[in-house]
């Protein structure tokens, strides 16, 4: 799975190895919980555990959402016998397929980019996980497509 999540970068995959006991899908979970739920107080609780974790933890947490959006397609069309997955990870990736289509999901995973990118840019984590917070409200709720580029 680390081999996965790094994608052929080895510092990435020691790094992801060093914080291996991260809850990734826990956090992951109550985020998506907060944000469809449309529950501004989770939201904001969320979002200020998040901005203490530091750079980089922000930004394995977003480079592993982003590979479990990636086996979510994968999910889609190979379906559950060739993934790389946790049980609690595919039933996690299920639940994700019925709430979004592929579109959305890449929608999603452009604006993960966009923070990645944002963030080794020494972005202020608060504004910039509530800004996108309410992106993928809007990408699933409204099945719209937001591009702030």
């Amino acid at each position: 799975m680390v081999a996965g999540i790094a994608q052929g970068n080895y510092h990435e995959a020691l790094q992801l190895l060093q914080h291996s006991e991260e809850d990734w899908l826990g956090l992951l979970r109550d985020w998506m919980n907060a944000t469809l739920k449309e529950n501004q107080s989770a939201q904001v609780k969320w979002v200020d555990e998040v901005s203490k974790l530091g750079r980089e933890k922000q930004k394995q947490f977003l480079r592993y959402y982003n590979h479990l959006l990636e086996q979510c397609v994968r999910l889609r069309i190979l379906g559950p016998a060739n993934l790389s997955l946790s049980d609690p990870e595919k039933d996690f990736a299920q639940r994700l397929n019925k709430v979004a289509s592929v579109t959305q999901q890449q929608a999603i995973l452009t604006e993960l980019d966009h923070a990645a990118y944002y963030i080794e840019r020494n972005a202020n984590g608060k504004m910039l996980f509530h800004a996108l917070t309410i992106k993928m409200l809007h990408i699933i709720r409204d099945k719209v497509v937001v591009s702030a580029a």
